[in-house]
């Protein structure tokens, strides 16, 4: 008897003293944290008209300039990346301007590309895909983006 008094006493105490683990709760990242995870190669271009969409990604971007990469660095840097194809032997390989993004939405980047700034509100971001929206010439344009 004093031998299941005691697994009993023990039973209790172990039982007791097993705390249920809260859940650690992992914060969605934000925008600027998805944007810096990963490079990014443009992979469409369309322009949106009405309720129809209409790629000119082969249309208006060369091939050189579609194996390009772009990647969003830390302090706001923005690289691009030439890719393998060069559009010119005398480009560098490697251009650094600046990126930024207000209220983790609205997105502008300075790019080489026809030293055009870019400003637009992010559509979307996560892992494998970004896209950017914005206007020109009172045509809704969107840039698709793949992880590389």
């Amino acid at each position: 008897m004093k031998k299941l008094w005691m697994i009993a006493a023990v039973t209790s105490v172990l039982l007791s003293a097993c705390k249920k683990e809260e859940p650690v709760v992992v914060p969605a990242p934000t925008n600027a944290e998805l944007l810096q995870r990963s490079s990014w190669q443009l992979t469409d271009h369309l322009q949106i008209i009405g309720t129809s969409n209409f790629s000119i990604y082969n249309q208006e971007y060369d091939a050189c300039e579609q194996d390009n990469i772009y990647t969003f660095a830390a302090n706001n840097l923005f690289i691009q990346d030439e890719g393998a194809t060069k559009c010119f032997t005398t480009n560098p390989q490697r251009d650094t301007t600046y990126w930024n993004l207000e209220s983790d939405v609205n997105i502008t980047m300075v790019r080489i590309i026809d030293t055009d700034t870019l400003r637009g509100t992010i559509g979307s971001v996560d892992s494998a895909q970004l896209t950017v929206n914005f206007r020109v010439n009172n045509i809704n344009n969107r840039l698709v983006y793949s992880a590389r």
